[in-house]
């Protein structure tokens, strides 16, 4: 079985970013056309908000933090601002579906979840992260 990567819907990135572009370009006509100091001042929040961490939302997942990768070993996940984590087969204990506010959401319970928050998995990673290079070479 080889590396099975989980990237999220093409149409989901391109909404996120005509929105972002859409909030930009109503800062940039509230500090144009803004009639006030308080105006201005929300359109250049906006700008910062949805273009800088915007744009550094969309960097972070083009550098791969967000994504879900299968491998013969676990399943490893990209959290953002730390590196990918695998979680090994035998310490997962189910999958399911969650459903808040018409919005499913894919579960992992595991059989402990003391060792995903203490690093135990560190070692495990370092191999899985050497055998992939040495598999990819």
């Amino acid at each position: 079985m080889e590396r099975i990567e989980i990237h999220p819907a093409t149409w989901k990135i391109v909404l996120m970013i005509a929105g972002m572009i859409a909030f930009v370009v109503a800062g940039i006509f509230m500090i144009i056309y803004g009639g006030s100091v308080y105006e201005k001042a929300i359109g250049v929040i906006g700008i910062v908000f949805f273009g800088g961490f915007g744009g550094y939302a969309l960097y972070s997942r083009s550098r791969g933090q967000g994504k879900l990768a299968i491998l013969p070993t676990g399943i490893e996940i990209g959290i953002p601002g730390v590196n990918p984590r695998v979680l090994p087969w035998n310490d997962i204990e189910a999958f399911g579906v969650n459903k808040i506010a018409n919005q499913e959401f894919t579960t992992v319970k595991l059989k402990s979840y003391q060792a995903w928050f203490t690093c135990k998995f560190l070692k495990f990673q370092l191999a899985v992260a050497r055998s992939a290079h040495l598999n990819s070479a």
